[in-house]
């Protein structure tokens, strides 16, 4: 009987392999090449320009531009390369002094606007910018605190806006330490003459609301009401401090 002709092991991978590869003609080849290119440059483009028109401000020679001076701003961006944005205007409040400041947020590009009332016994309110969600930011300061005063995080519309408030009051015991340094550095009395009175020590007590509002690009619009008093009885409620902070983010035109 005949012997079957066999394939090489090695020949029947060659084949193999070869039936793997398919054949197209060379200008389908090249159109498929030019769609790959075109996809990869039409995703290169949307990340470019996203970032170059994504609504941040301008800064020329370290100065944002803005259309106005009483623009609330955030960075979203590092100290090194700030990337600025409009999250709205501060108003003017009756009542109130509004007086653009650099320090809360150590930026001069970026400043807080500090409300002072005209009306003594009345809170200072501060409003100012966060890169973060509104529940978050709240949510990191409101963490790091331990007061025995604190209140609960309280979650609620503020100015027709979702925030988070929290509230503490803390006693300033400054005042006994300078009384008591006025009577070490009074001068003394003659023989047979009355003593100065000494300075009553007393504390001084200062309470702090923190309303932390939603704002434009997951950030955060914060207003804090500082306010003190000599006497713990004396310091406003949270409802009477809310309703203040109400009326000054009211008057923020939000973005």
């Amino acid at each position: 009987m005949a012997k079957k002709n066999s394939v090489p092991a090695r020949q029947h991978q060659y084949v193999k392999r070869k039936k793997k590869f398919i054949e197209m003609p060379m200008d389908q080849f090249i159109k498929i090449c030019a769609a790959v290119v075109a996809v990869i440059l039409i995703i290169v483009l949307f990340f470019v320009l996203r970032s170059a028109f994504d609504g941040h401000l301008s800064v020329v020679d370290g100065a944002v531009v803005t259309e106005g001076d009483n623009w609330i701003l955030v960075n979203n961006g590092t100290s090194a390369k700030p990337r600025y944005f409009k999250l709205g205007e501060a108003g003017d409040v009756e009542g109130y002094t509004k007086t653009p400041d650099t320090a809360p947020n150590g930026d001069v590009n970026n400043p807080a606007y500090v409300y002072t009332p005209a009306e003594e016994g009345k809170a200072e309110i501060t409003v100012r910018t966060a890169g973060v969600k509104y529940s978050e930011a709240a949510a990191n300061v409101y963490g790091q605190l331990s007061f025995p005063n604190l209140s609960a995080l309280d979650e609620s519309d503020v100015a027709g806006r979702h925030a988070r408030t929290f509230s503490f009051y803390v006693e300033d015991p400054a005042a006994d330490v300078d009384a008591a340094t006025d009577a070490e550095n009074a001068p003394e009395t003659e023989e047979g003459a009355e003593p100065a009175t000494e300075p009553a020590a007393t504390s001084t007590y200062t309470k702090l609301m923190y309303v932390y509002a939603e704002a434009a690009r997951g950030s955060t619009v914060a207003a804090v009401s500082t306010i003190k008093a000599d006497s713990a009885d004396k310091l406003p409620d949270d409802a009477a401090m809310k309703a203040e902070i109400e009326r000054v983010l009211s008057a923020v035109k939000f973005e």
